[in-house]
């Protein structure tokens, strides 16, 4: 069992609000940043099919879509779904492009070719560097530099996938799980430390073999596979997959149906057009009119691709509403209270 030793570390992806046109996926999954080799055309739009590949993936909630013969066929032309783009120029000479792309026509691309979205909210997870704690190194400057690039890189791929990463603190309570762990293997102590931060997801990794000899490139175990190490990639890659995999609807594009939903705790004619554009605005709703109104209550009726069950499950996800305890969705009925943008 390799010595684990912690620190306070956080670096919380900024959760935006979930709006109007993004009911169910945060927006900033549409805006890619990447760097770029140039500004000429060639450049560009090499960034441009590497950006929207990374949308694509965090749109379904998995990268084995790429390997889908329709993705693959719409990747070489990602003007069909860039809104924007502009590029910026850092130290060095690097330059970043920003692309961004039209959230609704992915969403819409995907959902028609009967493609899974992803419906989930971030998945928090607890990150564990032990390159931080180890002041014995033979070569102390190399060890700190490919630890500081360990924890950058490990930032900005994390960052990539929507996932949000946490270092615990080494606190008392830490040490002592530590220890009374001490003899267990790395997936015990690190399943232990991530439950006391309300944690099931945890991701380590390592610039050291078991024999204190430096990796050419770091490698990591997770919560999802610790039978042996993988490169820092393909480990994440992994672990947000196996995360997604719940949250991933499949819309039927050849069903179509239709459903009451009710809505309480409307107070204003501005909280009733920002739900009915929310509701509008949402891939599988074809169309919605509202058929009763009485106090704050409010029930839309609505003419859907798909079943009843793949809206409540977009509507779950947003955080303005919370599921009603009277929701009968076997009736194709379905009953949220409105809380507001938090």
């Amino acid at each position: 069992m390799r010595k684990v030793y912690l620190i306070v570390f956080s670096f919380l992806i900024l959760i935006p609000c979930i709006s109007g046109q993004e009911a169910y996926v945060f927006k900033d999954i549409y805006k890619i940043n990447i760097d770029v080799d140039g500004t000429d055309k060639e450049s560009i739009s090499h960034g441009m099919k590497e950006a929207l590949k990374l949308v694509i993936i965090n749109v379904s909630g998995s990268s084995e879509i790429l390997t889908n013969k329709t993705i693959m066929k719409a990747l070489p032309k990602p003007e069909l779904f860039i809104s924007e783009y502009k590029h910026n120029f850092k130290e060095g000479g690097k330059i970043t492009g920003v692309f961004s792309f039209n959230g609704k026509e992915v969403r819409k691309f995907l959902s028609d070719n009967g493609l899974p979205l992803w419906v989930g909210l971030t998945h928090d997870i607890l990150v564990y560097f032990p390159c931080r704690y180890n002041l014995s190194s033979p070569n102390p400057v190399l060890h700190k530099d490919r630890c500081n690039n360990l924890i950058t890189k490990t930032k900005s791929i994390t960052s990539l996938r929507v996932l949000n990463i946490v270092e615990p603190g080494m606190d008392l309570d830490d040490l002592e799980t530590m220890e009374i762990f001490k003899s267990k293997s790395d997936e015990v102590v690190l399943n232990n430390i991530a439950r006391r931060y309300g944690l099931n997801n945890w991701l380590a990794c390592f610039i050291y073999d078991s024999l204190g000899v430096l990796f050419d490139n770091p490698n990591c175990i997770s919560s999802e596979f610790y039978g042996s190490q993988l490169p820092l990639e393909t480990s994440v890659t992994f672990l947000a997959d196996s995360l997604n995999k719940e949250y991933q609807l499949v819309i039927n594009p050849n069903l179509n149906s239709s459903s009451l939903l009710t809505i309480t705790g409307i107070k204003d004619h501005l909280s009733l057009n920002l739900i009915k554009e929310i509701i509008d605005s949402q891939t599988l709703v074809v169309n919605s009119r509202i058929i009763s109104m009485e106090g704050s209550k409010v029930i839309f009726f609505i003419n859907l691709i798909g079943k009843p069950t793949d809206l409540q499950k977009i509507m779950n996800v947003n955080t303005s509403f919370f599921l009603n305890a009277n929701s009968q969705i076997e009736d194709e009925s379905i009953s949220y209270s409105y809380i507001g943008e938090n």
